[in-house]
């Protein structure tokens, strides 16, 4: 049976190998450098203790669309050529490291907002990549060195590429990313299919949600956002320091990610494109919050030119979104997670 630790664990070992894979961990090259190989050994151990149970796990078969060049050369062939020129790279530098390389999201979907839309990615490591400290120390620096792809297509891109191994796709946990997103994406590499063995059990999901909620709450509690700070400086409440663009970037995604966990949290994931209509009339009171950052988007490449420079907050979205932002993105958090924590009761 799938327990809770499996699911911490798993999830523990994501985000370590995602921070080591990351310009974030770059610090150790120059302050400590023979730390490089001990985490690299490290984590090549704790991938070979991977909790691994197929029992109540249910195997999917995804088919996964190729990036087509000319659907991004139509649409927009100067400010999309970097994701085309990841795609050259993948194929050329990591190809031997992974068994695939994905794009999600609105990138994947060709419904971004220029200058706003980050890229999001989905990159699944190799076993034998894995296996090996010598292999993952090589992988860290051709993904550090791609890092830049990231950085040009958004300026504010918070959050780097995320990571998941051959092992993690049979164990894998559909909240930190749903099924439908897998489908909606498309691959760097010819590959084309992924198999993944997924467990849905909703008190995961509704786990994961109360995390977010919580988050929120202390945001409003102690005025400040303790996430993703950017040149050490976190972001405030009611825009006390306006120069946080980065982070409050950040805070609107939590915000607009909302009713796809909410969704996915009540057993009926959907893509996020779909996401914002099935949920509003559930909280059309709390859905304030929700309609300004959708503007805030929208209106964001008619407002500012690409590359963004410096991280002062727009007048223009200061007089958008209004002061007490966390209260309103906790009101809407915890309307959702009340309803969760109901559902919850009557099963």
């Amino acid at each position: 049976m799938v327990s809770t630790l499996d699911i911490k664990i798993h999830s523990d070992f994501n985000q370590l190998l995602t921070w080591f894979l990351s310009p974030k961990s770059l610090y150790i090259d120059e302050q400590e450098p023979w730390n490089i190989s001990l985490l690299a050994n490290n984590i090549s151990y704790l991938y070979k203790s991977l909790p691994i149970s197929n029992v109540d796990l249910k195997v999917t078969d995804i088919s996964i669309d190729f990036l087509r060049e000319e659907e991004y050369l139509i649409k927009d062939k100067i400010y999309l050529s970097p994701i085309l020129q990841l795609r050259k790279y993948v194929n050329n530098n990591l190809k031997d490291y992974l068994c695939d390389f994905l794009i999600h999201g609105s990138m994947a979907t060709l419904d971004y907002s220029k200058g706003w839309s980050d890229l999001d990615t989905f990159v699944i490591v190799n076993s034998d990549t894995l296996y090996s400290p010598d292999n993952i120390i090589d992988l860290r620096y051709k993904m550090i060195a791609a890092h830049d792809y990231l950085l040009q297509i958004d300026v504010h891109q918070h959050h780097g590429f995320i990571f998941c191994s051959e092992i993690g796709l049979r164990h894998y946990y559909s909240h930190y990313l749903p099924l439908e997103v897998l489908r909606e994406s498309k691959t760097l590499l010819p590959y084309g299919a992924l198999r993944v063995h997924s467990n849905r059990k909703k008190k995961y999901a509704v786990e994961s949600f109360r995390k977010i909620n919580n988050t929120l709450a202390d945001a409003l509690k102690n005025g400040i956002l303790k996430h993703h700070k950017y040149q050490n400086e976190y972001l405030q409440d009611s825009f006390k320091n306006l120069n946080t663009m980065y982070q409050l970037k950040y805070f609107l995604s939590i915000v607009m990610t909302l009713p796809t966990y909410y969704l996915d949290a009540k057993g009926l994931p959907t893509y996020k494109g779909e996401s914002f209509n099935k949920v509003k009339y559930d909280f059309i009171q709390d859905w304030e919050i929700i309609e300004k950052a959708t503007k805030i988007r929208e209106m964001w490449p008619d407002k500012e030119e690409h590359p963004y420079i410096g991280n002062e907050i727009p007048k223009w979205v200061v007089s958008i979104l209004g002061g007490d932002y966390f209260y309103n993105a906790y009101k809407l958090s915890n309307s959702m997670f009340n309803s969760l924590l109901q559902d919850s009761e009557m099963l």
